[in-house]
């Protein structure tokens, strides 16, 4: 074999270990963060054993023998299926979020803190404290899985976090707590709340006309149709109450 193809041969051998290195990296870049969805865990804070079975299509089916390890364990779930998610969107409720993206999102902040998402939150929580103790108890559950979670897989939490903390400095992640939970609430209170101005029309056709007239111009959703909420004392699935419904709210309050 003559010198030049020696050299050629070990050029080549030299590329395909770095490329097989490099694949490897990758690899296990992309696929530390994925959760394990077959064995056993050990998490400290549970009080008892709790059972979790993924279906066909990845949803997994939470089975405890109390309330507190219940909503623990989905606390757990979901920060191992998508505390990516989970993370941008506590800062989005924060007005936070250039904490992780940098300048960009400073005007977006600016918003968040203006509207006062931060501050209905810490209201709501005010108000849990309260009023409903036991809703207050689920969301501190929920917590405590979510950080039991973080606990164990600190700095490979998503693929997300990982390039982000290549291009700018990482941020700090913090221990989750209700405030968290009632913040993305919050903001899907006002993301979900892009058709007020009709709603508030109708509010007023409905106070004036009544509910018949109001139908005709404005029909309502058609009875056979399914329901997120099923109507007061009706069938499940059913919209044929929700006339009568709309009559027994004070519209005076809404203008």
């Amino acid at each position: 074999m003559s010198r030049l193809r020696r050299v050629v041969l070990v050029i080549v051998s030299l590329l395909l270990v770095i490329v097989v290195v490099a694949a490897g990296i990758l690899i296990y870049t992309v696929r530390r963060p994925f959760p394990k969805t077959n064995g056993t865990i050990t998490v400290t804070g549970l009080q008892a054993e709790v059972n979790i079975y993924r279906d066909e299509y990845g949803i997994p089916h939470i089975y405890a023998q109390n309330q507190e390890d219940l909503f623990f364990a989905q606390g757990y779930v979901h920060a191992q299926d998508r505390f990516w998610q989970m993370e941008f969107w506590r800062h989005i409720a924060q007005g936070r979020l250039s904490e992780i993206v940098g300048e960009p999102t400073v005007e977006t902040d600016a918003f968040i803190r203006t509207v006062g998402f931060n501050r209905i939150s810490a209201a709501t929580l005010e108000m849990y404290e309260s009023e409903y103790p036991e809703a207050l108890a689920i969301l501190e559950a929920y917590s405590a899985g979510v950080n039991a979670y973080l606990a164990d897989h600190q700095d490979a939490f998503s693929l997300s976090q990982t390039l982000l903390g290549l291009q700018a400095e990482p941020w700090e992640i913090e221990p989750w707590t209700p405030l968290h939970t009632i913040g993305w609430a919050t903001v899907m209170s006002w993301d979900l709340s892009g058709n007020w101005q009709d709603e508030l029309f109708r509010a007023n056709l409905l106070q004036k006309l009544g509910p018949e007239k109001t139908a005709a111009l404005r029909p309502f959703y058609p009875e056979n149709r399914p329901v997120i909420v099923p109507a007061a004392g009706g069938a499940a699935g059913s919209a044929a109450n929700f006339p009568a419904l709309a009559n027994q709210v004070d519209w005076s309050q809404v203008n």
